[in-house]
């Protein structure tokens, strides 16, 4: 299986190294399974009312948690790539 467009992103970024992309190739292979899954549980609560705050709170946290993975993990490549470079002082 050749890598794909995120699969490159990773790799390039020095976060997962190739011959770790397992969790990434299972992702893509399950992802629209689970959107669907995901939509047929939360669609009928949707329509409550009652329910609609707590399904809006958990995308709205969802996104929270996604977004900071991704910042942190962005601001873990520059560490990295400062590291590197020999610019960055290693903290334990």
């Amino acid at each position: 299986m050749g890598l794909r467009h995120h699969d490159i992103a990773v790799v390039a970024r020095g976060w997962v190294a190739e011959a770790e992309l397992v969790h990434y190739r299972l992702h893509a292979e399950i992802d629209e399974r689970h959107a669907e899954e995901f939509f047929a549980v939360v669609e009928p609560r949707w329509a409550d009312a009652g329910r609609r705050y707590y399904v809006e709170q958990g995308l709205e946290l969802g996104a929270y948690v996604f977004d900071r993975l991704y910042r942190d993990l962005v601001a873990m490549s520059g560490l990295i790539e400062r590291r590197r470079a020999g610019t960055a002082a290693y903290s334990t």
